[in-house]
This record gives C-alpha cells, sequence and structure tokens, in this order.
C-alpha cells in the first residue's frame, strides 16, 4: 500500500491505523519506510466500537497484499467487512476470496497479481460517478453479507435443523 502511494504521488493519501506494542520492530520499519512520506501517515488506532465510524469519513477502502506463497491468497479479512459496512468501495489485491466477492458485488476494484504500478493506473481512472456505483451497491448488498447467511451459504449444515 506504501508502495502504491509512493507510484500515485501527491494527489492521494493513506492513512494506515494500527494496533501495536510499542517497540514493534514490524511498526518501527514502517514508520521509517513512510518518513519523508507527504501523502501516508499514521494515525491512532480507535475502539473497536468506532471504526466502521471512522472508516466512514473516507473514501475508499485500500487492502492490498504482497503476492507470496501464503494462506493470503484465501483470506477474507474482518477489514474488508469493515470497509464495506462503512460504505467505502474497496480497492483489494492478491486475495481470490476479497476478488471474488468485490466483483460478485461490484463494490471496488479488485486485483489478482498485477503490479504497483498496474494498479496504479486503473485507480487513476476512478471517477466520483464510479465511485458512486460502487457506494450504490455495496448500499444494497452488505446487507447479505454478514455470517448468518455466510453459513446458510456455505455450511448449512451448521444450522439449528429442528425439522428432525
Amino acid at each position: 500500500m506504501i508502495e502504491l502511494m509512493a507510484e500515485l504521488g501527491e494527489g492521494y493519501s493513506l492513512d494506515m491505523m494500527l494496533v501495536t506494542t510499542p517497540g514493534n520492530k514490524y511498526f518501527e520499519e514502517l514508520k521509517h519506510r513512510i518518513k519523508g512520506m507527504k501523502n501516508v501517515r499514521i494515525i491512532p488506532p480507535v475502539h473497536p466500537d468506532e471504526i466502521i465510524e471512522t472508516c466512514s469519513e473516507y473514501d475508499v477502502g485500500l487492502y492490498l497484499m504482497e503476492v507470496n506463497d501464503s494462506q493470503n491468497r484465501y483470506c477474507l479479512p474482518n477489514k474488508y467487512f469493515e470497509f464495506l459496512y462503512a460504505g467505502l468501495p474497496v480497492i483489494t489485491s492478491f486475495s481470490e476470496d476479497m476478488r471474488y466477492f468485490t466483483d460478485k458485488y461490484g463494490v471496488g476494484m479488485s486485483f489478482g497479481q498485477e503490479s504497483v504500478k498496474q494498479i496504479a493506473e486503473q485507480v487513476r481512472q476512478l471517477t466520483p460517478i464510479k465511485l458512486q456505483q460502487y457506494r450504490d451497491a455495496i448500499k444494497k448488498h452488505v446487507v447479505s453479507l454478514n455470517v448468518t447467511n455466510n453459513i446458510k451459504t456455505n455450511f448449512p449444515e451448521l444450522l439449528d435443523n429442528k425439522s428432525d
């Protein structure tokens, strides 16, 4: 995500909200990496009950992951749904599951293994009209994107079936 902001430049900004412990090596590396970047900042975390409200103040939810051999290819993180429940169009990469839902419901832009440069080219083409189309799709579909419906669709045997 930091590389994308470097590619996009000053017309775009990224706020990262990270929960960490003092002296966390990864957190320190991130701070060092963004030093001098005017379009990336780390903001203080908020209480979990305030995440969706806080996210709703932004334009887009960005969740880009490195291409690697880990389980990330099939992840569907809570942050993805927090963005949607906040009404944010999403921009995702690498996760096949995030890509599936993003494309199926038309709630944003999804990428597989495209380069940061390719993603930046597409982001630059976003228009206010397209962002509104994504927001409209979110309003239409977000109510069905919950655990209960996921169980009904994918694991119906887990439901309490009182007809037996």
